[in-house]
């Protein structure tokens, strides 16, 4: 090719056909611009390619540790879940021995945490990526942004105090009171539970009550609400990405509507409270308002951890849940609770 295109500028320059000549030149000069042009977008598109399958695999990356993270969070929350139950029941006075008998983890409730370990890997090697991105895009990063420089860092810093206000607990003990090596080292419950002193701690002291309260603010009113509100965003960003990659949902970690329509319908409480359950662009929504003026009611997230327990992120405060059954198997009641706020309704329709 090279020579077919020599041969015809020698044979223009031989027969001195200079105006000829230029035309083919400067339309060869303009071929082989054109070239240049095509093999640099041929380039761009290659690099293009390459850079959008290295952002989908970041992505995807993010995806998995969402899952993680969503899992670890679910974990902790249910550990609290039953910090409440526990503290709920010392706090109002409705234990004896033969409770502390029966569930030993009564004595351990102020005492005790569960340490929160969040991946963040995956989303600084996204923070990493630095090629042009989508609206779609830039919103998925931004909500993702949200949650692993605002609302981990609250978390983190949360999580922390509670560490240190358990320790704290534990040092105190140590110090005032003599039996308490026996806690880890007793033979049996039952040497605890014959001890006066420690049941007369356990059961009656001020001393011991004003510590649990103090856990319990710490420990549910503040890192607990927070671990359930970021969780919703945890699974809201994990759905958006799921969609944008096309990928199939897990759902270990994503409440399937079909498994809990024996829950859809309306409840009641004994003050006129109303909620109503049902399902809404293939989410479990729960609403709260006037049953006579349905256009009032908000909806909020509902999440099922399992087939009883649920909790709901009410924006300001959350709320643990429970579902009682018949002999039947059939919903006859919803319980809401966290710390003494507990409302009971009864399934109407």
């Amino acid at each position: 090719m090279i020579k077919f295109f020599r041969k015809i500028r020698q044979q223009l320059l031989s027969e001195n056909k200079f105006s000829k000549y230029l035309i083919y030149a400067i339309g060869e000069i303009i071929l082989v611009v054109i070239g240049i042009l095509i093999a640099l977008q041929i380039n761009n598109w290659n690099e293009n390619q390459k850079a959008k399958e290295n952002f989908i695999l970041l992505l995807s990356n993010v995806s998995d540790e969402l899952t993680y993270n969503i899992e670890e969070t679910n974990k902790v929350i249910n550990f609290y879940r039953n910090v409440d139950t526990l503290a709920y029941k010392v706090l109002n006075n409705r234990l004896v021995k033969d409770d502390y008998k029966n569930n030993p983890q009564l004595f351990n409730i102020s005492y005790n945490y569960d340490p929160l370990d969040m991946s963040r890997d995956a989303f600084n090697s996204l923070m990493d990526y630095k090629n042009d991105l989508s609206v779609q895009e830039k919103s998925i990063i931004g909500d993702l942004k949200m949650i692993y420089n605002d609302d981990f860092k609250s978390i983190q810093r949360l999580s922390l105090e509670v560490e240190e206000l358990s320790m704290k607990f534990n040092d105190e003990l140590r110090l005032e009171k003599d039996w308490t090596y026996l806690l880890s080292n007793a033979k049996s419950v039952n040497d605890l539970v014959d001890n006066e002193a420690i049941m007369g701690y356990y059961l009656d002291s001020p001393f011991y009550l004003n510590n649990l309260d103090t856990f319990r603010l710490i420990s549910l009113d503040n890192l607990t609400n927070n671990l359930i509100t970021t969780r919703t965003k945890l699974l809201n960003s994990y759905i958006k990405i799921s969609e944008y990659l096309d990928l199939e949902k897990d759902l270990s970690i994503i409440n399937n509507p079909n498994e809990f329509k024996s829950l859809y319908g309306i409840y009641q409480n004994d003050y006129g409270g109303t909620i109503k359950i049902y399902e809404e662009n293939n989410e479990i929504v729960l609403v709260v308002g006037n049953s006579k003026d349905p256009s009032l009611w908000k909806p909020y997230p509902i999440y099922f951890e399992d087939k009883t327990h649920f909790t709901l992120d009410l924006e300001n405060e959350t709320r643990f849940g429970e579902l009682k059954f018949d002999n039947n198997q059939n919903i006859t009641n919803l319980l809401t609770y966290f710390g003494n706020r507990k409302s009971n309704y009864k399934k109407i329709e």
